[in-house]
Parts: structure tokens; C-alpha cells; sequence
């Protein structure tokens, strides 16, 4: 497959997607899905985003990845919510204040989610889970915050 017939194949996976922002990582996944033959990684996929700036718009995440375990994100990854840089369309890019709160958004739903599971689930959740679940929403809690505030100063 070639760059361009890719990047085809992500405008069209990004043009039928609700979410604004998509993370690379998740695009890189369904792209996997749908093209099983391809050999396509996080990094060669980034880079010919970044490059497509006709298109694309790469941003990189306003949360801190780093301050994420490795466990908590591959926990975060189970239940559908991604790290890292995410991508949209410029025909459906929005303003900065509207790409904010959408971030926000995500943090939030991400959140209530966690807490869904958590209290749905709470007798099956061994104590060390536990522990990463209320690491993790409280993390979530401060990234929603800060996004919320980072909108409110445009």
C-alpha cells in the first residue's frame, strides 16, 4: 500500500468518526483491522500525518504520558481510551476553545466510565486494582481540570 492509498484509507476512517480527536494509536488500530497485510507502525503512521498538514492536524496530548505507569495506560486501553498525540481532519477541525473542551470531554468520559466499572465491579477488583483504578481516576480527575482551565484562558 502506498503512503498516499494510506493516507486515503485515514481520511476515510477519520471522516466516518464521531470523536473529533482520534488518537493515533486507535487509528493505527483500526487501520490494522481493516488491512490485516499492512505493515504500518505508530511511528511511520505519525510521521506521514505530521507531513499531510492538508489534511491532518496532529496534536500532541495536553496530558503528561509520562506521568502514566504502564499499567494504568494498557488498563485505560482495555476500556477503549487512549495516550499520546491524537489526529483530525481539517475539514472538520474546530476552533482551539472547541478543541479543548473536547479534550475535556474525553477526560471526563473516560472518567465516568472508570467509575462505572469500578463501582459496578467493586466485589471482583482485587486490591492492587483497586488502588490503579483510584490512581487513575484521580489522575483523570487533575487532567480534566487542567484541559477545563486550559480552554477557559482562550
Amino acid at each position: 500500500m502506498s503512503d498516499q492509498e494510506l493516507l486515503d484509507l485515514c481520511e476515510l476512517i477519520l471522516g466516518e468518526e464521531d470523536e473529533l480527536l482520534i488518537p493515533i494509536e486507535k487509528l493505527l488500530e483500526l487501520i490494522l483491522q481493516e488491512k490485516e497485510d499492512i505493515e504500518l507502525d505508530f511511528k511511520k503512521l505519525k510521521d506521514l500525518l505530521v507531513k499531510d498538514t492538508d489534511h491532518f492536524r496532529v496534536i500532541d496530548s495536553p496530558v503528561n504520558d509520562q506521568d502514566w505507569d504502564e499499567n494504568n495506560q494498557t488498563l485505560l486501553k482495555n476500556f477503549g481510551f487512549y495516550h499520546g498525540p491524537r489526529v483530525l481532519l481539517r475539514s472538520k477541525s474546530p476552533n482551539e476553545e472547541e478543541l479543548l473542551r473536547e479534550i475535556a470531554n474525553q477526560i471526563r468520559r473516560a472518567l465516568e466510565t472508570i467509575n462505572s466499572v469500578y463501582n459496578n465491579r467493586r466485589d471482583g477488583i482485587s486490591d492492587e486494582e483497586e488502588i490503579q483504578i483510584l490512581e487513575i481516576m484521580k489522575r483523570l480527575r487533575a487532567d480534566a481540570d487542567a484541559s477545563s482551565e486550559a480552554s477557559e484562558g482562550i
